[in-house]
């Protein structure tokens, strides 16, 4: 297990979300001058991060290798010095699924999307655990698509 100052890298910015797992912020990667979300994730207690953190790289490697259409795209993890874990993705823009709205072949779709996400997270023995509307965003960079958050 590895220690950074998250700060070294990221220029931290405002909170986007924060629940009692954890905190996303958005922030700007100073070596690419990429807009990026941060996560923090909450732990009880330094002893509990060392006994998760085997996991918690197993996880985050699994993620980074997945490069699915449907999921974020992985930057960055770790451990940061005040003793969480964190995770570094994309920034998407977009609304939740439950704004959407149209014909049902358009839902089905969107639906079958966040569906495809899961089941390449499932191949790789990983589970999500939170699947809820505010958990699927819908983008559009050209095309409507899904992407699973609250990973």
């Amino acid at each position: 297990m590895h220690f950074r100052e998250l700060t070294d890298r990221y220029s931290l910015d405002k909170i986007l979300r924060s629940t009692r797992t954890g905190t996303v912020l958005s922030a700007t990667d100073s070596r690419s001058g990429q807009a990026v979300a941060v996560k923090l994730i909450n732990v009880a207690s330094p002893a509990d991060l060392v006994q998760r953190a085997p996991a918690f790289e197993k996880l985050t490697a699994a993620l980074e290798a997945l490069r699915h259409p449907n999921l974020p795209l992985i930057l960055d993890s770790g451990f940061t010095t005040e003793g969480s874990a964190f995770l570094v993705m994309e920034m998407l823009e977009g609304t939740t699924l439950d704004t959407a709205s149209g014909p049902p072949l358009r839902l089905l779709t969107l639906l079958f999307q966040a569906l495809n996400g899961l089941e390449a997270m499932a191949r790789r023995g990983i589970a999500h655990g939170n699947v809820t509307p505010d958990n699927l965003l819908l983008v559009n960079g050209g095309q409507e698509r899904i992407k699973i958050l609250g990973l």
